[in-house]
Formats: structure tokens, C-alpha cells, sequence
């Protein structure tokens, strides 16, 4: 229920926007998410193998708003659903081999985030194309886990972090924008931690939009 009535309100929150007369543009984004966990361990458990740190590729998607439209700067909010986590690769052994038969299983844990970005658009603007930078912050909630069992008791809802990035937007014969976008996200807070380690979530997130409207 409470992850129903956190989306309601951010939906509600963004529609109602949406119809302001400070929006400039509203629409699309889906791309890739590469992320991969960052686990600090105490050091005097003298860890020397830390798990699921290789990089997990999924898809996403999100709305966005465009506000306060200046010639060389505006201000942008997304809502986006993301998924977040690390993937870990392991060899296959068996009583006659066990050293390893050469093939491998992967297992990975998965977070499950609707992300609110809010951040500012420096931009440069020459005829039908626009060069930008993003840069703010995020907000992320954790709808949903998957992965090593006990450690969902303890992981935190909400997570605050950072996020920069570039793009390149192209308006169409149409007059609406369609444009590609790169994103590092970092958190900030922790998800996990406790008296022996912590655990927080970097990832690179490729986007292609389109804006649904233009004013």
C-alpha cells in the first residue's frame, strides 16, 4: 500500500505540473541502466573477494518536465523506473572436478527504483539542435528487492543521491524534440549498513527521448 500511495503522489505531483504555466516541454525517455554495487567492508575482516560487484545491465523508463525555459539554462524533473544492483559470475564444480568444468552460473541482486530527478539544464542552442549538461539530484524509493533473502529486512526505502550527465536534443520537422542523453547516478546515503559494512549503488543510465510537447 505505501508503494502505492508514494507513486500516486509523485504521478499526481507531476501531471499537476504538467499544466503549469512554467512548463516548457514534457515527455519520453527509455534507455539502459549499468550499475553495479560498491560494498565497504571493515577492514578487519580482511574480505578479499567482495560479491555481485560486476556490472547489471536493465532497461528504463520515465517522464520528464522542462521548466522555467531560459535561453542558456531551464530546470528538469524525470520520474523514472530503474533497477539498480550488481551481478556475480561463478564456475561450476563438482565432486569429480573440482577445480571447475569450465562453464559457469551467473546470479545477480536486483533493486527495484522509482527515481525522482531534479536538477538544472546549462544549455547551447544553434538552429535545430541543442548541446546540454544535467546536473542535481535524486531521489529513490525501493519498490522491490531480489536477491539474497536476509538482506531486505534491513535495506532502507528511501535513498538520496546525484546525478550528472550530457546530451544532444534534434528537433524534427514536427517541431518536437527527439534527443540521447547520458547519466552517471550516485547514491549518496546508504542502503544497507551496519557495524561491519555498507553498501550504496553507482550507475550509467543511456537514454533516448522524445518531448510529447513543445511551448
Amino acid at each position: 500500500m505505501k508503494n502505492i500511495n508514494f507513486s500516486v503522489l509523485i504521478v499526481f505531483f507531476l501531471t499537476a505540473a504538467c499544466y503549469s504555466q512554467f512548463v516548457s516541454e514534457y515527455g519520453l525517455k527509455i534507455g539502459l541502466t549499468a550499475s553495479r554495487p560498491h560494498i565497504e567492508f571493515d577492514q578487519s575482516l580482511n574480505i578479499s573477494h567482495v560479491f555481485f560487484e560486476h556490472t547489471r545491465v536493465s532497461p528504463n523508463i520515465g517522464l520528464f518536465i522542462r521548466m522555467l525555459n531560459m535561453k542558456n539554462i531551464d530546470f528538469e524533473t524525470q520520474l523514472v523506473y530503474l533497477q539498480k544492483g550488481g551481478k556475480e559470475k561463478f564456475e561450476i564444480t563438482t565432486i569429480q572436478q573440482t577445480g571447475g568444468t569450465g562453464e559457469h552460473a551467473s546470479a545477480d541482486i536486483q533493486f527495484d527504483y522509482l527515481q525522482l530527478h531534479l536538477g538544472f539544464r546549462p544549455k547551447y542552442s544553434m538552429d535545430k539542435s541543442e548541446f546540454y549538461v544535467f546536473a542535481g539530484g535524486s531521489v529513490d524509493y525501493l519498490m522491490g528487492f531480489t536477491g539474497v533473502g536476509t538482506l531486505r529486512n534491513n535495506l532502507k526505502d528511501i535513498i538520496f543521491g546525484y546525478s550528472v550527465g550530457m546530451g544532444i536534443s534534434l528537433r524534427t520537422s514536427f517541431d518536437h524534440s527527439i534527443f540521447i542523453e547520458t547519466i552517471y547516478n550516485s547514491d549518496i546515503s546508504d542502503i544497507y549498513k551496519n557495524m561491519y559494512s555498507e553498501l550504496i549503488n553507482t550507475a550509467w543510465l543511456f537514454k533516448a527521448g522524445i518531448s510529447i510537447s513543445n511551448k
